[in-house]
């Protein structure tokens, strides 16, 4: 289970974390798994983070991400969730050192022990597929491979236009929004879903399916579930991956 550290937070884009303080692992000559877990960590100055005896990785989040929500659920997937602690970012701080950590200022960023930072959601995903092995989340088989990269690639699409939708709506005043450019996002949702309603996936715990099923739940929190009235499939796939899933239903926003 994953611990938390508060922190001011804005919404749900893609955000950066803060300036690593501290020593790292110097990692010359070390293994993969010495460069990660061996050394002390520093963050923002603060005494290494411990839990039951293990260093920690330090996931800049903030609980409305579905980009974060998918990295939340990869790792429970890959019993790695007890090693990760979230930390609250406000994206839209200047004073937020998560734009030291990540010049674009997004999350998920993940805070390795040895300072390092890693960003965005794919690039992490991947790590921690590594970390855990290879081959859990991200097929190793070829095919499968790219099959499931590109449904993480769609999924990451309905993410990223429908928090744009978001943010027009949540910034902007009315006389200054454009449909135009909200009738542009809504489009490469609605495609996609045309898409991925033809075609449900079958996999219900590789990275492509955690993107759809999070992007599906940032719909319903956000937008009110518009979607389901058209996409029976989708609804009856979500049904079946939440079940499947526990992570699915434990990192849902609550209220």
């Amino acid at each position: 289970m994953m611990t938390t550290r508060s922190r001011p937070i804005s919404d749900e884009v893609k955000a950066t974390p803060e300036a690593y303080g501290g020593e790292g692992a110097g990692g010359a000559g070390l293994p993969f798994t010495a460069l990660i877990w061996g050394a002390g960590v520093g963050y923002n100055g603060a005494r290494p983070l411990l839990l039951q005896g293990d260093l920690m990785l330090v996931l800049r989040s903030n609980p409305a991400s579905p980009f974060v929500r998918k990295v939340r659920i990869v790792a429970a997937l890959l019993d790695l969730d007890g090693r990760i602690e979230l930390s609250n970012a406000d994206t839209s701080d200047q004073a937020d050192s998560l734009r030291v950590q990540n010049p674009l200022g997004k999350i998920p960023a993940l805070i390795l022990e040895n300072g390092e930072v890693l960003y965005d959601s794919a690039v992490i995903v991947e790590y921690l597929d590594g970390l855990a092995g290879g081959g859990r989340v991200i097929p190793a088989d070829p095919a499968r491979r790219f099959r499931s990269l590109t449904r993480q690639a769609l999924g990451d699409g309905i993410c990223e236009a429908a928090v744009l939708l978001r943010y027009e709506q949540l910034w902007r005043e009315p006389a200054q929004r454009s449909e135009k450019w909200m009738a542009y996002q809504r489009d490469k949702i609605d495609r996609a879903l045309a898409a991925s309603e033809k075609d449900p996936p079958e996999e219900l715990d590789d990275v492509g399916t955690v993107a759809l099923a999070c992007a599906l739940g940032y719909l319903d929190l956000r937008f009110g579930g518009d979607w389901r009235g058209r996409r029976p499939k989708l609804v009856e796939w979500l049904e079946v991956f939440s079940e499947a899933t526990p992570s699915f239903e434990a990192t849902r926003l609550k209220g």
